[in-house]
């Protein structure tokens, strides 16, 4: 009894050094890729997001895929093309080749100049399904670009743990998953040769608690009217809150369950005109000034 005891005191103390050294291990990797992205000039990948899902018991399945390039210090054209219904395609893109950001709505025939990086490419990913989340962020952290925030998205993970390793593309990856304010699990397969996301996925089902969606602030009110291109007064804040509000209400009380997959493949550095990341507009498009035109 007495043996048993120190071997199972052993035991405890070296599956604890264990995990402590697989969370290390998870900051370093984390930490390794954050900074191959700082270190990049140019970014080009081309992939496939899906989202398969059910909300209160209805089924969906979307597809969307995608081309994106990068150019430090704020170049940047990301393209995709989502099928909503059978044969009905939504084409979007968003870009920026000379200084002023562009968002184009392809169910409208209509591109948008807005007034930030941030707005445009925000707005997109709401589109897009997240192409232009976690790499663009990653990619523009330090470079003066008004789309990153420091850490973003990795900061968002509670407590990062290596999972497993897998192939993607038969590239070795480190699979480094948590929890999150917006999801039971978000996860990231990160290339253990080269630092770069091949993948991303992320449970659509949102954590316990009432506080993962925040209510709008003031602030956040007048930034979103800015990006609408509307003045920031009294009434169009109010109608801006009051729907973030019922949105809000809507997520809290949907039962949502499933999985998105984001997915990049032929990632690599190339030289990158500017000229390449302009978007060629489909003929008749308009130009409107709000994006609520």
């Amino acid at each position: 009894m007495k043996y048993s005891s120190v071997a199972l005191a052993c035991m405890c103390a070296f599956f604890s050094a264990a995990q402590v050294k697989a969370e290390e291990t998870a900051a370093a990797i984390l930490a390794k890729s954050s900074a191959q992205y700082l270190k990049l000039r140019t970014y080009r990948s081309e992939g496939v997001v899906t989202m398969d899902y059910e909300v209160n018991g209805e089924k969906t399945y979307l597809e969307t895929g995608f081309a994106l390039k990068m150019k430090k210090p704020s170049r940047y054209l990301a393209v995709w093309v989502s099928e909503m219904s059978p044969g009905a395609l939504q084409i979007g893109a968003v870009w920026n080749s000379s200084g002023e950001p562009f968002l184009y709505v392809g169910t409208k025939n209509r591109f948008y100049k807005t007034p930030t990086d941030g707005l445009a490419v925000g707005v997109a990913e709401q589109m897009n399904f997240g192409v232009t989340h976690a790499v663009p962020n990653l990619f523009f952290e330090a470079s003066g670009s008004q789309m990153n925030l420091k850490g973003y998205p990795f900061s968002r993970l509670k407590n990062p743990r290596v999972e497993k390793s897998e192939l993607i593309g038969g590239e070795d990856c480190y699979v480094v998953g948590s929890e999150t304010m917006i999801s039971k699990r978000e996860a990231y397969w990160i290339s253990k040769s080269r630092s770069v996301i091949l993948k991303y996925e992320r449970d659509l089902a949102q954590p316990d608690g009432d506080d993962q969606v925040p209510p709008m602030t003031d602030a956040a009110a007048a930034h979103a009217a800015e990006g609408m291109g509307l003045a920031p007064t009294e009434a169009n804040l109010k109608k801006i809150k009051e729907s973030a509000k019922k949105t809000r209400e809507l997520i809290m009380s949907a039962k949502v369950k499933g999985i998105l997959v984001e997915t990049h493949s032929k990632v690599d550095s190339p030289e990158i005109s500017d000229q390449e990341l302009n978007f060629k507009l489909p003929p008749d498009s308009a130009l409107r000034t709000s994006l609520l035109d």
